[in-house]
């Protein structure tokens, strides 16, 4: 079984099949895997071009990105569970 980042146990019908996304699964109703490309629209989308601090007192006074911000934007690693090892609000 899959585990997520915390190393919990996920259950594998809450994932897309990636073979059904490509179209060549042939397991069908047998697969273990969800088939129901709703999944994916269901997925939060994250806006990366507004600051959530904005209006804030702990928006910064500096227009810097924070490279660690960037980098992990451009490797795919930034969502939900990405946390920056800057410390965070304090970055």
């Amino acid at each position: 079984m899959k585990t997520n980042e915390a190393g919990e146990a996920v259950d594998p019908k809450t994932l897309l099949c990636g073979y059904f996304k490509a179209g060549v699964c042939e397991k069908g109703k047998k697969c273990k895997y969800s088939h129901d490309l709703g999944l994916e629209a269901k997925k939060a989308n994250i806006d990366i071009y507004s600051d959530p601090r904005q209006g804030k007192a702990c928006m910064p006074d500096t227009i810097v990105t924070c490279r660690d911000f960037l980098a992990a934007v451009e490797k795919n690693l930034y969502g939900w569970q990405w946390a920056c090892p800057n410390g965070g609000e304090n970055c």
